[in-house]
């Protein structure tokens, strides 16, 4: 399988391998509980669509604002 990269993380498109990195990922940059991600549409694809349980949009983006200021 080849590698992708998905927001920084890195899984082979192997069994959900990667849609499993990036909801990893998401729990770390946004300080929550895999579970409270769900990805909800584009499970076999490469566009997404992500719902965040228990975060308003707001808060989401200046989380991932911060993230990224400290990369």
């Amino acid at each position: 399988a080849r590698p992708a990269t998905l927001a920084g993380a890195r899984a082979a498109l192997v069994e959900g391998q990667a849609n499993e990195a990036l909801v990893t990922f998401l729990s770390d940059v946004l300080n929550i509980q895999p579970t409270k991600i769900e990805i909800v549409a584009g499970a076999t694809g490469r566009d997404k669509l992500i719902s965040i349980l228990d975060l308003d949009s707001d808060t989401v983006h200046e989380r991932i604002i911060q993230y990224l200021g400290k990369s």
